[in-house]
């Protein structure tokens, strides 16, 4: 422990199977020689650095954990089951995910919804994930097996539990929505029990589909908030989350907070608790709620809210335009690079095939303005797009004679 603060100025270890420190069995029971062993490794370390982090993976009974955690040691709770099938739109019940529901006096739990032991929230999703006939817009099909759908839920679900107060675990590529089997062989394909510690795809290129990115960017905002406001580190919070309806309720002298995620595939009304009548603001969009009692507001399958009684800066998250597909173009397409871009760089923009007769090029903005437009000419394969363009999605359209090709560009 010493080599590895000193040399390599770690600020914290995670001790894999710390149940198996022990003279005597390896197994759940309260084990109070294998609580004294722990003391003497944590009293080592914190008399020369007490802010270094001291993480058990603890499978003992709660009791132990407890009295570890008395000590300033974090121990994992494991919710991985539970996330599971609140992704997938089943029943389920958060409960463990709270220290205090765990009767512990301190914020010394790591929850996690992912770890190297458990299968990935996208690829239960995608493989068991629950639908309705009637569930979605309009009354229409929601099915939270399709992926834009998946990662929506998946915001939700970190709302929910990243401003849960305690410390949380983000396992490798969670914030991006990786949906490959635990199980996935070297070759990035094959599944099979065998692999289960090969090598997995590391896929950056995750940052570049844009509900993946918008997952990330509601990750990285809700963290944000976590780490600038004392609302979400307060003791005075109320962790509702064994129906469908889920909702942590927090106070603080400073702001109270209120989050609410419906995980289901049905619309439903639920009262989501404000701690007071007044005006509420909406995180996510900047709307503001006048409430007067304790009402209940719809929430369509999937979705989700973050409400606080003190107005914050709304985030910078792009929208993820769903159900937008070019016509049937055989091979006729429109192709961007790079995509997404930033503000002030090229963009090209490659026809496929290249126009016979003169076509028109329009852009549209998220409200639906058109920003520019343009004519094409014969012969014209490849167009720059000129630079300085606000970040956020943009939808751009090309027309030619019965051709309509469009495809999205996203703006950083």
């Amino acid at each position: 422990m010493d080599y590895w603060r000193e040399e390599f100025h770690v600020d914290g270890f995670r001790w894999d199977l710390s149940s198996g420190f022990t003279q005597t069995s390896q197994n759940s029971a309260y084990d109070a020689s294998r609580i004294a062993i722990w003391a003497e490794y944590g009293e080592h370390v914190w008399s020369q650095d007490e802010s270094f982090y001291m993480i058990l993976e603890h499978w003992t009974e709660n009791s132990e954990e407890k009295e570890l955690s008395e000590m300033g040691f974090m121990c994992w709770a494991n919710v991985t089951h539970e996330f599971q099938e609140t992704a997938m739109g089943y029943s389920s019940n958060l409960e463990w995910a709270s220290y205090q529901q765990r009767g512990w006096n301190d914020a010394r739990s790591i929850s996690y919804a992912e770890s190297h032991d458990e299968e990935r929230l996208m690829f239960k999703n995608q493989a068991f994930g629950n639908s309705s006939s009637t569930g979605g817009e309009g009354g229409g099909l929601y099915d939270a097996s399709d992926l834009n759908t998946a990662l929506a839920r998946a915001e939700g679900l970190a709302v929910l539990h990243q401003l849960l107060p305690g410390p949380k675990m983000i396992w490798q590529f969670e914030e991006l929505g990786y949906d490959y089997s635990i199980n996935t062989c070297s070759d990035g394909v094959t599944i099979s029990e065998d692999c289960r510690v090969d090598p997995k795809p590391v896929r950056w290129d995750y940052l570049d589909v844009t509900a993946r990115y918008r997952l990330y960017q509601v990750f990285s905002a809700v963290n944000g908030l976590k780490r600038d406001f004392p609302t979400f580190q307060t003791e005075s919070f109320e962790w509702d989350v064994w129906g469908a309806g889920k909702r942590l309720i927090l106070q603080h002298p400073a702001m109270d907070a209120v989050a609410c995620f419906n995980t289901s595939v049905e619309p439903f009304e639920m009262v989501p608790g404000f701690t007071h009548p007044g005006l509420w603001y909406d995180y996510f969009s900047g709307d503001s709620l006048e409430v007067t009692t304790s009402e209940s507001i719809n929430f369509p399958a999937g979705a989700y809210h973050l409400w606080t009684d003190d107005p914050l800066e709304t985030p910078e998250i792009i929208q993820v335009i769903d159900n937008l597909k070019p016509g049937d173009t055989g091979s006729s397409r429109l192709a961007l690079y790079p995509n997404p871009s930033l503000g002030e760089q090229t963009t090209a923009l490659r026809l496929q095939p290249v126009l016979t007769r003169e076509g028109e090029l329009s852009i549209y903005d998220l409200t639906g303005a058109c920003v520019l437009h343009s004519a094409v000419a014969p012969g014209q394969s490849h167009i720059e797009l000129p630079q300085g363009w606000p970040a956020g999605p943009y939808v751009i359209g090309l027309s030619c004679e019965g051709l309509h090709l469009t495809t999205i560009w996203i703006v950083r």
